[in-house]
Order: C-alpha cells, then structure tokens, then sequence
C-alpha cells in the first residue's frame, strides 16, 4: 500500500475528528489578539528561555519554575524567532493533538464517544482561551494524558517504561503532574483483575511488580538528573518545589476561593462535565467496569483532588484535569444515549445550539483594554536598551526586550524599597508599575508604607525617563539609575 493511499484511508476512517481539529485551529487563528500584556507565567517562561540560552546575560530565572517550556521558548529565542509567536503557535498544535488524544482515549473505551469528549473539550471556554499561550497547563496535561493512556494500553515492558518517561515530561513542564507516578501505579495494580483468568495469581502480582519497577525507572530517568543538578547548583535537591510551595502560599484572600471553586466552575464551562460522574460511579459494576475509566477516575482523583485542595485556586488550573472529565462525560453521554435508546445526533443538536447561543459569543469577545497602548509602550520602553540590568515590578519587560532582570520587586512598595536600596548600584533602571505593587494590599495593610520614600529617593537620586497613568489608574514609570 503506497502512502497516498495510507493517507486517504486514514482520513476516510477519521475524517470527523479531522474536521473537529481543523475547525478548531482555524478559528484559534482567527481568534487571535495582540496583547500588550500577555499572560504573567508566559513572560516569565520567555525570561528565563533567555537566561538559559544567554548563559545568565539576559532574561531573568526562577528556581520554583519547571524547565520544559523556557527550554523550548528559550531555544526558538536562541535562533532568531519571536519566543511568544513560537510559543503561541506550539501551544495550538499541542492543544491540537489533545483533542486527537482524548478522542482516541475516550474512543478506547467506549466507541462513539471519541467525537463527543473532543468537541466538549475544545468547546471549553478555558482551553480554547489557554490554547494558544504559552504556559504550562495544557502542554503539561497533554504528557500526562499521553501517559496515561499508554499505562492503560501497555503489554510489554518498553511501552511501561516510555509512558514513565512521558509522566515525567509532564513533570518537567508542571511540577504537580508528578502525581502522575501515583496515577500510573494505580492504573497498573488495577489491571491485575482485568487479566486472564487462566494467568495464577501469583503471576500476575509479579509481573504487575515488574511493570511498577519499570514505570518508575521511565520516570525517575528524567527526574533525577534534574535532582542531581538541582543540588549541585542549589545546595538542595528540592529547592524548586520549596520555593514553589511557598509562592503558591501568597495572598490567600485573593486566591482561597472554597472547596467547590472547581466543581462550580466545570459545569459553568459546561452543563455536560456532570455526565463524568456516570462513568466514575457505574465503573464499580462489572457490566461497565473498564480499565480505561479506572485509570481516569484516578487522574481526577489523584490530580483533580490535589487542585482541590490546595488554598491557591485559579480557573486555568482546572486544565490540569479537564481531558479526563472531557473523556469520562464524552463516555456518559454515549452511556445515556445508550440507556434510553436515543441517537447521537440529538447530543449534536443540543451542542451545537449551546455553542451557537454560548460559546461562539464567549470565544469571540475581545479582551483589548483601553489600558493597551500605554501599557506596550511601557513594556518595550527599553529595547533600545538591550542587556541593561533593571529591577523591576513585572516581567513583561524582558518578555518584550533583550534585558537583564538582577531582582524582581513582584511583592508591594516596602519590598521594591528595601531591593531599591540594596542592589541600586548594580543595575541601570527601574521599572515600577504602581498595580502591580499593590497586588499585596489585599493581605497586607502597610505594603505602601514606604511608597513615598522610594519615590522621593528616585526623584533625588535618578533620572525618570518614563512615566505615564493608564485609564485604569495604574502609574507607570522608569528611572535610568544614575551612577
């Protein structure tokens, strides 16, 4: 068979979601919006791609990150391509092949769901938004659904240990999905009962013992390397995730939004995301157990627990978990239909005059604020500056321009002042955006304490070379730090 004809077969045998794929790129391209502020975490990633592949001169680094996406964003810097174009156009591919995934998962374990469980997800609101920036979240979800879905499928030890190494990429790009090891563990203890009968007992405990060894060696060949460097450059093998723990711990009042923050938010997205709980709750009995919804039921478990749970809670961190509901209320639907013998094409029906009346208007909505031109003025006011050194407030600055970020003043004014003081003489501006600065306020009664006094410093001290207030009354400005 020649491979034009491997390729007609394969569109004729998935020509469906082919089409979903494709409309859904091309209205993500469409879609796409020029930001003068893109997302925090995608500045930050751009950073530290340029410190990594600058060695040290540009850019900026944070220990509590994870390496996979400055790596990527960094190496596109390194030969000459706009890291945040790259990145956006990688993170749509990705987002791509996550729909390809759930649907081959969801088709896996039950036939005719695939279509549904991909349409769910690509109609949400959340991952379309996130689908084309360059953060972790869906990249990182899409290793450990890879994961997952081979841990489910494996018959021989290489595939046990490649879905090892894929839980660790996860890993590398977002550090909970370490809880994939977890996740992956149950799954394979789970299928010592869906084997043969004929297999003892006493067979199948070890092989299932064998496959947990060799799962953990895929993962544990990525991360201890990365432990190994860790405590060869930080004294402490663990300092990424300390730090990490700590930040996530910050201002509580804005972040701690109830145990059911995540629960509302699902069925906001979409109505269908309950139809998940069929699956999770009929899988215990054996005309519907199935080694795929075990394994699923897990990650939601495991991962969406861990989400849960944790104070901090931001709605793109629902990501994390999403393609598992995805697939498990793609699976529900079809259990439904099946019940009550109804056709596929009512689901169709109702979907499509949902996203006609809800996601279509949502999608579309432009995020452009009046705040824009000042605050892209503001952003790339050094790039004719390249490699200053420069304390500043936000990151998007060396997102934008080829700078040298020596320390952040991301806390509040007091913070900005002490930093201003001690590191003065060893940079050549300061950005201060007076929003961000205030971000402690919520949690913090005196975090403008020493406002006046830096700024009467500056004035002394330093030349203002820019400065203006956005309509939203945010105060920009920059000072050349005078020597």
């Amino acid at each position: 068979m020649t491979m034009l004809n491997i390729i007609k077969n394969f569109f004729k045998k998935y020509w469906v979601i082919v089409t979903v794929i494709l409309l859904f790129v091309i209205i993500r391209m469409v879609t796409l919006q020029h930001h003068a502020v893109i997302e925090w975490d995608a500045a930050v990633y751009i950073g530290m791609g340029k410190y990594l592949f600058s060695h040290g001169t540009v850019g900026a680094w944070e220990v509590l990150r994870p390496l996979g996406l400055p790596f990527i964003l960094g190496l596109a810097w390194k030969i000459g391509l706009n890291p945040y174009t790259f990145g956006t156009i990688f993170s749509i591919l990705v987002s791509a092949g996550m729909l390809a995934l759930v649907y081959f998962f969801a088709e896996e374990v039950r036939k005719g769901s695939g279509t549904i469980a991909a349409l769910l997800l690509a109609s949400s609101t959340i991952f379309f938004r996130y689908s084309s920036v360059p953060i972790t979240d869906i990249t990182s979800a899409f290793f450990a659904l890879l994961s997952l879905f081979l841990v489910y499928k494996a018959t021989t030890n290489k595939q046990y240990f490649l879905s090892g190494l894929f839980a660790a990429i996860a890993f590398m790009f977002r550090f909970p999905q370490g809880l994939l090891l977890i996740v992956g563990a149950v799954s394979i203890i789970a299928k010592i009962f869906q084997q043969s009968g004929k297999k003892k007992w006493n067979d199948r405990i070890a092989a299932t013992i064998e496959q947990l060894f060799i799962f953990g060696g895929g993962f544990m060949a990525i991360v201890i390397p990365f432990l190994v460097v860790n405590y060869y450059i930080y004294g402490n093998a663990f300092v990424p995730f300390i730090e990490a723990t700590i930040n996530i711990g910050q201002y509580p009042s804005l972040y701690n939004k109830g145990v059911l923050f995540y629960f509302i938010e699902l069925l906001k997205q979409d109505p269908f995301f309950i139809l998940a709980l069929v699956p999770m709750a009929l899988c215990w009995k054996k005309k519907y157990r199935h080694a795929g919804v075990i394994a699923l039921t897990a990650a939601v478990v495991v991962v969406g627990g861990y989400f849960f749970y944790q104070q901090h809670k931001e709605l793109r961190f629902v990501l994390a978990f999403l393609p598992y509901i995805a697939i498990l209320s793609g699976v529900g639907v079809v259990y439904i239909l099946e019940y009550f013998k109804l056709p596929q094409l009512l689901f169709f029906g109702i979907f499509f005059i949902a996203a006609f009346m809800v996601y279509a208007p949502a999608l579309l909505h432009s995020n452009a604020s009046a705040d824009d031109p000042i605050l892209y003025a503001f952003n790339t006011y050094l790039v004719t500056a390249p490699k200053a050194r420069i304390l500043s407030s936000t990151p998007y600055t060396f997102a934008y321009t080829d700078v040298l970020l020596i320390h952040n003043l991301y806390i509040d004014w007091n913070d900005a002042y002490a930093k201003y003081n001690l590191f003065r003489q060893d940079n050549d501006y300061i950005a201060l955006d007076s929003c961000s600065l205030e971000l402690g306020c919520a949690d913090y009664h005196d975090c403008k304490a020493d406002k006046q006094a830096l700024l009467t410093e500056l004035a002394a001290k330093d030349r203002e070379v820019f400065s203006q207030t956005t309509p939203s009354q945010c105060v920009l400005s920059i000072y050349k730090i005078n020597h």
